[in-house]
């Protein structure tokens, strides 16, 4: 799966989290980007740009459907 994801991204891919009882998967890296995925059909579903840096961490609130990504440092 890492192998894939590095295949369609020219920065680092710094996290990576799983969206429970889905196929998606969301990632944050040095491209600014946090990325929704299905890995399942290795498809890229949505685009957010949201940060002007590096991303560091991310989390998925289920509850909520809400993705959270973050910097430190």
């Amino acid at each position: 799966l890492i192998n894939k994801l590095k295949k369609c991204h020219t920065e680092a891919i710094n996290d990576i989290a799983y969206i429970n009882n889905t196929n998606y998967i969301i990632r944050g890296g040095d491209d600014n980007l946090t990325i929704l995925w299905d890995y399942i059909t290795n498809k890229l579903i949505r685009n957010y740009t949201i940060h002007d840096n590096i991303i560091n961490s991310l989390s998925f609130i289920e509850d909520t459907k809400l993705i959270i990504s973050g910097r430190y440092g």
